[in-house]
């Protein structure tokens, strides 16, 4: 019987949990901005930054000067506030990385995302997305850096600025390039879509060939199937 009260008496108090309201709403608060800070920064990235404005008459898509002057002032801005933002959400949630591998899979990112954004909204929506993410995961899950680590990386950052700043310039000259190039393609494709175009006089003189072709890709295919080529996603109801 006494070794049975010795060992009761040694079982732990457990441990008693915060019952103030200033964690809850604190936390939530954090993490309200931290989501909105993620939605904007891959949001704000997944398009062309160059609007266009197109005539009452043809539709032609054409870049006033207003649209032309908002892009080159608030892209050098967005491109390091999308810099600044994507290293420090990595060097919070990635716990194997040096500060080097860090600022160029930042760049990677940013640079990748928007050459997609003018090529096919959807890549550059899922790729986006993926980072912040996966970060915002990371963070709920509690499996982020040790906070310790993040001083030294922060400090080796500061310490390569210049390096840092040849990935954001590498960046910006890139952006104003890809924008350039798809500025020309939509151009160049309203110019083809034109009733009496170059392009679609060959397309008419090519028509008989062309279906041919058609006919044969479309072998055994149905009407549903031609529809959604991908197809459809089950929809169960609960």
């Amino acid at each position: 019987m006494e070794n049975l009260r010795y060992l009761i008496g040694q079982v732990a108090e457990p441990q008693r949990w915060s019952t103030s309201w200033g964690p809850v709403i604190w936390s939530a608060i954090g993490l309200a901005l931290t989501t909105a800070l993620i939605l904007w920064v891959y949001r704000s990235m997944q398009k062309p930054r160059l609007y266009l404005t197109y005539s009452d008459d043809g539709g032609e898509p054409t870049a006033n000067w207003p649209s032309l002057i908002r892009y080159l002032v608030l892209i050098p801005i967005m491109l390091g506030i999308w810099m600044m933002a994507l290293m420090l959400i990595l060097t919070v949630a990635a716990e194997d990385r040096s500060a080097e591998e860090i600022a160029l899979a930042s760049a990677a990112v940013i640079g990748a995302v928007r050459i997609l954004a003018h090529i096919t909204p959807e890549g550059s929506h899922e790729l986006g997305k993926t980072v912040p993410l996966a970060v915002l995961s990371i963070i709920l899950l509690g499996a982020y850096a040790d906070p310790s680590s993040w001083d030294e990386r922060l400090s080796d950052l500061d310490r390569n600025a210049d390096a840092i700043d040849y990935q954001y310039v590498t960046l910006l000259v890139l952006d104003l390039v890809v924008t350039a190039l798809w500025y020309w393609r939509v151009r160049t494709t309203w110019r083809e879509e034109r009733p009496n175009s170059s392009y679609e006089r060959l397309l008419r003189w090519m028509k008989p060939g062309l279906d041919v072709l058609r006919s044969i890709r479309d072998f055994g295919k149905t009407k549903d199937s031609k529809a959604h080529p991908h197809g459809e996603m089950t929809v169960h109801d609960g």
